[in-house]
């Protein structure tokens, strides 16, 4: 063995060195014994380079380039194995639903329950008795509820009586104590959910053109049940529905308002008559659903979508429908909590923000479940508007209920009142409460004629300013006597679904 060239050893070869060692010194010893000079000599050289030989060699350093290397491999892993853990178990736990109901009152239905004390089923069959009609058809009665003088009164007659059996049959459903449509149910949705509501807001432009023919021929009676009718059916259509049916609800139910407050300050009904729709406004208004339960049938059909989903892909490797099913109860579950409250406490903007809007939102969270921003936005949906929707019209329900009010106390006591205060209790049960802040409607008389307003989602007073738009943030809702039909003028091409 060479022992001028430093070599490293392993645990075998230094046990080998450790023997010969020994040897040696064995060699040596024995060498003494024998006074063998020559041969002690040469053993106490060879123990000599045995001794100084090391049996590891020094580390050599590492280069900038190679730690710079190993770094950037170690981040590398360290962010796939982040990614990978976000990806199944996310960086904190999933939200809790807060404590609130999440269950509505009502079992959603399916075509096959609806009984037959359910009025569901005669507007199923009014939707299948309704005529197919062109788009010149439909124009010309969009033109005569308008108030249009163009509009061809003799073909909006004849199409009304073409369709006297499907109207029939809502008046039938609106005159149960029960009504619940089948949302939820896919058999009857899949037949067009678009179409369907396209055709309940038709049947209910329909029920409004019998009536303003009933008005243009003096039958105050009969038109002023056809209104109440609409104003029904659109709160039957919001019972148990989710957000799409709801709005669509809405849009009937104000459509009925409108002509109502009109014909009941116009026409020339007794005290007895107004009294006695005051008495049934007043129990319409009642049974009128709370958006916090629409709230709730819009997360059991958000849970079926984002099962359906889930379902008809293949490969679905990062969802878990129990995690997506649990976010959502959270979110919607916080909507409902908000909603439970005052509505001028509602603050949905600040929901939205907080789930799915903005940078800051859960959904924008993007290792907080990685999956999380798609589907969040592919299932929930936006309430803000429609919330705002809903408000409107009750505004606009408390506003006719305030004009059946004024006319009786008009017709008995000659003048209009100065404040709302004195309509209670003879005329009024309360002041209708502003649902935007809180505090009552805004009330003005000028010239024998008056002006009610809301201070609208802005929440600042115009001072009865009105907005240009339905659906314009700014200005006030504002309901003025003088100014009955251009409001719904205003509102019609909203109500047409083209906004």
């Amino acid at each position: 063995m060479n022992f001028d060239r430093p070599q490293v050893f392993n645990k075998r070869l230094l046990s080998g060195a450790v023997a010969r060692r020994e040897s040696q010194k064995n060699g040596v010893n024995n060498a003494l014994k024998k006074n063998h000079l020559p041969k002690i000599l040469q053993c106490r050289q060879t123990l000599m380079k045995i001794q100084t030989q090391r049996p590891h060699e020094p580390h050599r350093r590492l280069t900038l380039t190679w730690k710079i290397g190993i770094c950037f491999i170690g981040l590398v892993v360290l962010g796939i194995g982040t990614a990978l853990y976000s990806l199944f178990w996310g960086l904190k736990p999933l939200p809790n639903p807060p404590d609130v109901r999440l269950h509505p009152n009502a079992e959603p239905l399916k075509m096959l329950n609806l009984l037959s004390d359910n009025g569901a089923l005669f507007y199923l069959k009014a939707y299948d008795l309704l005529v197919p009609q062109s788009r010149g058809v439909e124009n010309q009665i969009d033109v005569f509820l308008s108030g249009d003088e163009a509009a061809r009164v003799d073909e909006v007659g004849k199409i009304v009586q073409d369709h006297a059996e499907a109207l029939s049959m809502v008046r039938r459903g609106s005159q149960s104590a029960l009504c619940q449509l089948p949302w939820l149910d896919r058999e009857w949705t899949q037949l067009g959910d678009g179409s369907a509501m396209a055709a309940f807001r038709k049947l209910a432009k329909l029920l409004l053109c019998q009536g303003l023919l009933h008005e243009q021929n003096g039958e105050w009676e009969k038109a002023l049940a056809d209104y109440l009718v609409v104003i029904r059916f659109g709160r039957n259509c919001s019972h148990g529905a989710p957000q799409s049916g709801c709005q669509m609800g809405t849009e009937i139910r104000r459509m009925g308002i409108y002509f109502l407050r009109s014909l009941v300050w116009r026409a020339p009904f007794s005290r007895e008559t107004l009294r006695s729709v005051s008495e049934e406004w007043t129990e319409i208004t009642r049974n009128n659903s709370p958006f916090a339960e629409t709230i709730r049938y819009e997360l059991i059909d958000r849970k079926q979508f984002a099962s359906r989903t889930l379902g008809d892909k293949p490969f679905h490797f990062p969802y878990c429908e129990r995690d997506v099913h649990r976010m959502l109860e959270a979110a919607y579950g916080d909507a409902v909590f908000h909603l439970e409250r005052p509505s001028w406490e509602a603050a949905m903007g600040d929901w939205e923000r907080k789930w799915f809007v903005g940078p800051a939102s859960y959904a924008a969270g993007a290792f907080d479940r990685m999956y999380s921003t798609h589907l969040l936005l592919l299932t929930m949906t936006s309430f803000r508007q429609p919330f705002d929707s809903v408000l409107s019209t009750l505004v606009h329900q408390d506003g006719a209920i305030v004009a059946c009010a004024l006319k009786r106390y008009q017709m008995e006591r000659g003048e209009l009142p100065d404040k709302l205060e004195k309509l209670v209790p003879d005329f009024l049960a309360r002041v209708p409460i502003d649902p935007y802040d809180g505090n009552p409607l805004r009330y003005e008389t000028k010239d024998g004629q008056w002006v009610l307003w809301s201070i609208g989602s802005d929440k600042i007073d115009n001072n009865a300013e009105s907005r240009a738009t339905d659906t314009d943030p700014r200005g006030d809702i504002v309901i003025d006597s003088q100014n009955f039909g251009p409001d719904f003028r205003r509102d019609f091409p909203k109500i047409r679904g083209e906004q």
